[in-house]
């Protein structure tokens, strides 16, 4: 047959996502934790780390005993750990009923 293709057509869907915060019930907690950014006269970090606490306010007070001990040290950012989850908008089983599909530009 001339003119006629042999190879099978590429197909793809395009789906869309929705990342968001993993607020189940079974997903790890929020957790906060403070680092001192402050420099010395050499430029140099200062890097120090308070304890890690599911309590902003326990891991804020950190902040206070480190500047105690380094009166210079005032610069500080709070290291928030946050699970999230990534969801398709339309879940896959829904997509199979309702998808359409484009063909690859390959």
């Amino acid at each position: 047959m001339s003119g006629a293709s042999d190879q099978t057509p590429v197909f793809s869907t395009r789906v869309a996502w929705t990342l968001s915060p993993d607020r189940e019930p079974d997903a790890p907690p929020v957790t906060h934790q403070l680092c001192c950014v402050s420099e010395d006269e050499g430029g140099n970090v200062c890097g120090a780390k308070g304890p890690r606490s599911e309590s902003a306010e326990r891991a804020h007070a950190w902040v206070f005993s480190h500047a105690g001990e380094h009166p210079a040290h005032r610069s500080f950012y709070d290291a928030v750990e946050m699970p999230y989850v990534l969801s398709p908008a339309v879940e896959p089983e829904q997509r199979a009923r309702s998808a359409r599909f484009y063909p690859s530009e390959h």
